[in-house]
């Protein structure tokens, strides 16, 4: 389990009259107090949601893109950059990076 995780386990896990700061549960597990209230508090997601959160295109999409570059590779047509954007735009209906 990441340091973070476990302070927040940590914080959860406390009796509810003892009040713990963030600054003193930080330095115990070795992490950054402003990440810690941050994630504690629900302000901020951990990394892999947030990249999952900014994903034009689904895990199943995905699939399906790579599948369709295959396919274009193995017929001799090795997909440009501007054929994956507007393939793209025809499965989720906005452009691409």
């Amino acid at each position: 389990m990441d340091p973070i995780n476990a302070a927040i386990e940590f914080l959860e896990s406390a009796a509810s009259g003892e009040h713990l700061l963030y600054q003193k549960v930080a330095a115990q597990f070795n992490i950054c107090p402003t990440t810690l209230a941050r994630r504690h508090q629900g302000k901020c997601d951990p990394y892999a949601v947030k990249s999952v959160n900014q994903q034009l295109l689904s895990q199943q999409q995905e699939l399906h893109l790579v599948s369709h570059i295959r396919q274009l590779t193995e017929d001799g047509l090795p997909p440009s950059r501007r054929m994956l954007q507007n393939y793209c735009i025809s499965i989720v209906g906005k452009p691409a990076s």
